[in-house]
């Protein structure tokens, strides 16, 4: 079988926090040696591409914006495809609140007028963000999202609670699972790596 793209990890795979995983540049020498086209995908929604490219760079490696999608890249673009009109409550940090503003989508900080809950990574996350999630999520109509499944993330000196750890807690007092989860391995997520591999 022929491949012509390679898509990979980033944290844990390629880079632990900004230092460079041993093997790393090897591994990617050996798939530009090969022709292949790489594409970076990532299931942290904070931070948008450019981020990316930057944190990759201090890293030794090479990377454009073209090269990296993240789950927040993959969220915001479900979102504007099949929630494109609606209000969203959000769960989660301003990383992920930008993307969504920059692409037009619609937030409110008002629990009772959501028409969708987005949950996500929030380092700063707090009783009373769950006690609005809940009352969000009271009406059995408003879908529950998830950015990504990662209960656990790699960090610099230890890993950490990631986005699945905050959604399953908001989809615990809601009790119910998440409607749609996105993210790496998702179908959403698999669409947008395969368009953008061609």
């Amino acid at each position: 079988m022929d491949h012509s793209g390679v898509v990979l990890d980033v944290d844990g795979t390629v880079v632990r926090g900004d230092d460079p995983i041993p093997g790393a540049r090897e591994g990617l020498d050996l798939i530009a040696d090969a022709g292949l086209d790489r594409l970076f995908v990532s299931n942290n929604p904070t931070k948008a591409p450019p981020a990316y490219v930057d944190r990759l760079g201090r890293a030794g490696f090479g990377v454009t914006e073209a090269e990296v999608v993240t789950a927040g890249t993959v969220a915001t673009s479900y979102l504007a495809e099949h929630h494109t009109d609606d209000l969203l409550f959000l769960v989660g940090e301003d990383g992920l609140r930008d993307q969504f503003a920059e692409a037009d989508l619609r937030l409110t900080d008002d629990p009772a007028a959501a028409e969708v809950v987005v949950a996500s990574i929030d380092r700063d996350f707090h009783y009373d963000d769950l006690t609005d999630a809940h009352e969000a999520l009271a009406d059995e109509s408003v879908p529950l999202i998830g950015t990504d499944p990662d209960r656990v993330i790699p960090a610099p000196r230890r890993d950490i609670p990631g986005s699945g750890a905050i959604v399953n807690a908001v989809a615990g007092v809601a009790e119910r699972d998440p409607d749609t989860m996105l993210g790496k391995p998702s179908e959403p997520a698999r669409r947008i790596v395969l368009d953008r591999l061609g």
